[in-house]
């Protein structure tokens, strides 16, 4: 089956990726519409442009963020402890405080 449109050489094979308004994907996401535009600027996020002005959000890039910020509960019968001990912590490593302090000087958080 062609999907091409008659008389055009434009392929709809790939344009089936249902999106959504930015403001739609910040409700969802319960965050500000300013923080969607960062996320998507930095690649947390895919959109695609509509007309001049207007950016959409995939849906699936969305469920793909969602499963990659889940936070997976600890076994409570577990006796490891639930969350890293400080050295292990890898919030205290000198490349996540470098990787922070770029991403303040470039603006995103």
């Amino acid at each position: 089956m062609n999907d091409k449109h008659p008389g055009s050489e434009i392929d709809t094979t790939s344009m089936h990726r249902p999106s959504l308004r930015v403001k739609q994907a910040a409700e969802l996401l319960q965050i500000s519409i300013s923080t969607v535009y960062k996320l998507i600027h930095t690649g947390f996020l895919e959109a695609h442009h509509v007309g001049n002005h207007h950016l959409r959000i995939f849906s699936d890039s969305l469920r793909d963020y969602q499963e990659r910020q889940k936070v997976i509960a600890a076994n409570p019968h577990s006796q490891t402890p639930s969350h890293p001990t400080r050295k292990d912590n890898p919030w205290r490593s000198n490349a996540h405080r470098n990787a922070l302090a770029l991403l303040k000087q470039a603006g995103v958080i």
